[in-house]
């Protein structure tokens, strides 16, 4: 890993391998992801598994484009039932534990344990944000992982994923880490297929869609283990809980040309986040025989200890106070390593969707656009490009 001893040329002399823009935008990295070796020089454009999807027909967002670059026999992730498993999130694969199969085949891994380099340690320091499409820490959008108990990736459609986890506090560290639900049931075959998504928050970029598929499994199931509902579409719901999809939910598919599910405008990228009715961490609620997502239907939502840091609480886990305005790395991953806690009942909702905030952002939606004014109305599936009546 490099350290502050290091030169800059040596970090210099790994970028002029690399080809421009590759550290404009993050994905995970692990050798059981489809197109883990895929290169600038694969596709006859830019494909890199950190590229973002927007406007592409079927064949180049699903997947990434990537079901004919699988991984090799035996590389599958595992999440074990009620842990916790940290992916390795950057702008490129020489800045992870898996540098030496990058393009430039260099370690550049950053000595602040953050995913994207910049000209000084971390990004008070000057490390461009942009890179994450966010203002701050608090600003994040969050990343979903979704699963599907399929073995054979060309019979998976878009329905079949349900998202299991979620960490609002990423894209953030390198080292970001994802609870898993106690009842995960175990794959009925070798593996199951998993994949991470992301869609960055409006305050820069452009439109863009992050997916990252991979081979997985789940271990450490025990006799609690129950069978994941179907998914369904997620509805968008910051103020009324009881419009949130109470049950399994597909992930977010938004501006592409084709298939989507979530017919939000330009300015209104759906994000995994409590007002679409995702908890912070394990989904609790997806299983067939549970009552309900008991955290959007009027309890107070699981708070983890990073979320409480973007809320403004001092909170301590694993002996680590975390700084409520500029959280480091090592704070941030000590926080989402931590089991969430199941607290009290507070007031408020600790995705920021006060009043407030929403009559700002409404506010913008109608001067930017104009279709979006239907925005506290339930989400209705777009497939194809057109909405469904």
């Amino acid at each position: 890993m490099l350290t502050s001893s290091k030169t800059f040329a040596v970090i210099s002399a790994a970028l002029s391998l690399a080809p421009a823009g590759v550290f404009a935008h993050l994905c995970p990295y692990h050798p059981s992801m489809y197109g883990f070796n895929v290169t600038a020089q694969t596709f006859p454009y830019d494909n890199r598994p950190m590229t973002p999807l927007m406007n592409l027909p079927f064949e180049k967002w699903w997947f990434h484009g990537f079901l004919d670059y699988p991984p090799n026999d035996g590389d599958v992730f595992e999440f074990a039932a009620g842990g916790s498993a940290m992916m390795e999130v950057a702008c490129n694969k020489g800045l992870t534990s898996y540098w030496a199969s990058s393009e430039g085949s260099t370690d550049i891994r950053q000595a602040d344990g953050y995913p994207c380099p910049g000209p000084g340690q971390g990004y008070a320091a000057g490390l461009s944000q942009s890179s994450l499409h966010t203002t701050s820490y608090a600003d994040v959008a969050g990343t979903g992982i979704a699963i599907v108990d399929k073995m054979d990736p060309k019979t998976i459609v878009p329905s079949d994923f349900a998202v299991f986890t979620t960490n609002r506090t990423s894209p953030w560290v390198t080292e970001t880490y994802y609870q898993v639900p106690v009842a995960m049931p175990a794959c009925t075959g070798d593996y199951c297929h998993c994949a991470w998504f992301w869609i960055h928050n409006d305050d820069s970029g452009s439109e863009q869609n992050y997916m990252t598929a991979f081979r997985c499994k789940i271990t450490n199931v025990s006799s609690q283990a129950k069978k994941i509902a179907a998914a369904q579409v997620p509805r968008f719901c910051p103020n009324d809980p009881s419009n949130c999809t109470t049950t399994a939910m597909q992930p977010f598919y938004w501006y592409q040309a084709e298939q989507n599910n979530m017919p939000e405008g330009t300015y209104d990228p759906p994000m995994y986040q409590q007002k679409y009715g995702f908890n912070d961490g394990p989904q609790e609620y997806i299983f067939e025989t549970s009552s309900g997502n008991t955290a959007v239907s009027g309890a107070t939502p699981t708070t983890t200890a990073a979320t409480a840091a973007i809320t403004g609480t001092t909170i301590t886990n694993g002996g680590v106070t975390l700084d409520p305005v500029g959280a480091t790395s090592s704070q941030t991953a000590a926080a989402q390593s931590t089991t969430p806690a199941q607290p009290a009942a507070a007031a408020g909702s600790i995705t920021g969707s006060s009043t407030t905030k929403l009559t700002k952002q409404c506010k913008r939606r109608v001067k930017t656009d104009t279709p979006r004014k239907r925005g506290l109305l339930n989400r209705i599936p777009v497939f194809g490009g057109k909405m469904l009546s």
